[in-house]
């Protein structure tokens, strides 16, 4: 081996009755994502999600740090990795799921339990999360299922069905 190696590392050994061994072993490699990819992500990061993210990366020729395609996990990872932001979860004009439960009074499970059986129109936003459609001026309003009072208006509903145990004006 020729002494400038620099993928190889030798390990001298000194054994307590006095013998010597030496060991040649391959030099740990640290992978890293090159520069220019990580500068395209940090330039689109925050306004695509992580599949349309990938699939820029990909066209620019750019690869992960062990040589493969990027694909959604591995721009996640590269995202998290570099503290990438995300697209905002809403746009304009819409609310998160926490966001609709805070104003209705209701729990987050309940605002769930609505979307998933088609009581409230909502979609996935850029980063994956549900975003719910807010016009102020709906016709359609929610009541509290305890009291008569009303919870909100403006809820984009999905169907003509009213939530259980409440009703629709």
């Amino acid at each position: 081996m020729p002494a400038g190696d620099p993928d190889k590392l030798r390990i001298g050994l000194r054994w307590k009755s006095g013998a010597t061994e030496e060991l040649l072993t391959e030099r740990y490699q640290y992978f890293r994502t090159s520069p220019a990819a990580v500068g395209l992500a940090r330039q689109l990061g925050p306004a695509v999600n992580n599949k349309d993210l990938a699939a820029a990366l990909n066209q620019a020729g750019h690869r992960t740090a062990h040589g493969r395609l990027f694909d959604q996990d591995s721009a996640g990872n590269l995202r998290q990795y570099y503290k990438i932001s995300y697209p905002p979860a809403t746009t304009s004009g819409e609310l998160t799921v926490a966001q609709a439960a805070g104003k209705t009074g209701v729990s987050v499970q309940t605002i769930k339990y609505w979307i998933d059986h088609g009581y409230l129109a909502a979609h996935r936003g850029p980063a994956g999360l549900w975003a719910i459609p807010f016009t102020p001026g709906a016709p359609r309003v929610w009541w509290r299922l305890d009291s008569p009072q009303m919870l909100w208006s403006g809820w984009p509903l999905s169907s003509t069905v009213p939530p259980p145990g409440g009703t629709t004006v």
